[in-house]
């Protein structure tokens, strides 16, 4: 019923419903061993294994919280909703202890569980030295806040500084451990805490202190509030639905790789994510412009970052590259462009060459032969820049016994091609012409030119006359 308990022995299973148990004394447990706690399971010869069911909110405080022992073997606690449990201790004590000479293990399914300690820490794992032992907490489809002492709300230690086994936090099933008003801490600095999702990719939400973290694909089920100074973080591989449950009155950081659905309002941070997929090359001692483009919050600032641009050019903050590149070559370097959410580096290639002024013709032409009186052909010729700079060609002029026709474009980037025509001229007597049409342009000071020569043979119109 409401506001009880009940505990079964086969199981290991102490099953509280709407029930508050509070202790504050210290127990005694064997060879002198004494421990404050309101719910404690201990060995000094076996593995100790607790399972706790919850029904309803429940309450455990007094002396000290919930401890799990065994000197000899590994120590696991289990504690599976639907309800919620508040352990809130009142003594020197941590809300929640595990200690083990091997391994340590809680497990949170389903459930709301708050730890909290005034002295020492919210939840506390002591393990091993052994290097092979593991010190775990998992959490699916719940949610785990601590608070402690020394701001630190979980705490996983080990009894030597040297061979530490593994440190791990997982959480799954949009769960969500919350440590904003402490943080995750490990003994020493040689034990990283291993944070992250389940195996099959679902995840919940880790704030270690002011700064959480989207571990996995989330999408939340309650509400969450993200305070005036506190970050919420999405990296590569991970994504957050708000599903209308977030309020953002602190930051939201997207890294590349990220996801963020949903309305969230405050403020959202978007990682640089670099657009530019190439560059332009450049030629010598002539003057080099381009500009950088990512996609992501503002203020983005670049830099390079491994290998050098080509000498004479800079990069700019902004992202602009600009100046005289001075020797030919095709240089590779890393930009990496930066803001308030990460950064991102790709790497670039500019080549620069010497610059070449040159077009060409379609070639020589000749036109068939015509008798006096004739009517003009009409031929075609092309002229191509195959040089690696722009050419502003100038309209040929008409020669003595040829008509040019108006060029079909003046301007010819690299590989372009321009046209005009030319005819003999209306009239010509009988003879053989042989003349060179000149196509001429210009760049930068620089001249090129072209000839076509053209030939012509024009026949007398031959009358017959009797002989007298």
């Amino acid at each position: 019923a409401n506001g009880q308990l009940y505990y079964d022995a086969d199981t290991i299973t102490l099953t509280l419903n709407g029930a508050e148990i509070s202790h504050n004394e210290y127990v005694t447990v064997g060879s002198g061993a004494s421990y404050g706690g309101s719910v404690i399971a201990f060995s000094q010869t076996a593995d100790v294994s607790l399972k706790i069911a919850l029904q309803g909110d429940s309450t455990i405080t007094g002396t000290g919280g919930i401890r799990v022992e065994s000197t000899t073997g590994n120590a696991s606690l289990s504690i599976k909703g639907p309800g919620s449990l508040d352990v809130e201790p009142k003594g020197s004590n941590s809300g929640i202890t595990l200690c083990s000479s091997k391994n340590t293990n809680l497990d949170i399914d389903g459930a709301d569980v708050t730890a909290s300690s005034p002295a020492q820490y919210g939840v506390y794992l002591i393990s091993s030295t052994d290097a092979s032992s593991t010190s775990t907490i998992t959490v699916n489809n719940g949610c785990l806040t601590t608070g402690g002492n020394g701001n630190v709300g979980i705490y996983y230690y080990w009894s030597g500084t040297n061979n530490a086994g593994t440190s791990s936090l997982t959480v799954s099933g949009n769960a969500v451990v919350d440590t904003r008003n402490s943080q995750i801490m490990a003994q020493n600095k040689e034990t990283v805490v291993q944070v992250g999702a389940g195996s099959d990719g679902n995840g919940g939400i880790v704030f270690d202190g002011k700064s959480g973290t989207v571990y996995g694909d989330v999408t939340l089920d309650e509400s969450i509030t993200i305070n005036q100074d506190e970050t919420l973080r999405i990296p590569n591989g991970s994504s957050l639905n708000s599903n209308n449950h977030l309020t953002n009155n602190g930051t939201i950081i997207v890294e590349n790789g990220g996801v963020l659905t949903g309305e969230t309002g405050g403020k959202v941070v978007y990682a640089p994510s670099i657009t530019t997929e190439s560059l332009p090359e450049g030629k010598v001692n002539e003057e080099y412009s381009a500009s950088l483009t990512a996609d992501g919050s503002e203020p983005i600032e670049w830099s390079v970052t491994q290998g050098s641009l080509p000498t004479g050019l800079s990069l700019t903050k902004d992202g602009k590259i600009t100046g005289k590149p001075t020797a030919p070559g095709d240089y590779v370097f890393t930009v990496t462009a930066s803001n308030a959410a990460g950064s991102v580096s790709k790497e670039l290639t500019i080549a620069v060459k010497d610059p070449i002024y040159s077009i060409q013709n379609s070639g020589d032409i000749s036109f068939a032969n015509a008798i006096e009186g004739y009517t003009p052909e009409v031929k075609t010729i092309m002229i191509t820049n195959d040089g690696n700079q722009p050419i502003t060609l100038n309209q040929p002029v008409s020669s003595e016994s040829f008509e040019v026709g108006t060029l079909s474009k003046t301007t010819l980037s690299v590989g372009e091609t321009a046209e005009f025509t030319v005819q003999p001229k209306t009239g010509l007597l009988a003879g053989s012409y042989d003349e060179d049409i000149k196509i001429t342009g210009t760049n930068n000071g620089k001249s090129v030119s072209t000839k076509v020569n053209v030939k012509f043979n024009v026949k007398h119109n031959a009358v017959k006359v009797e002989r007298k």
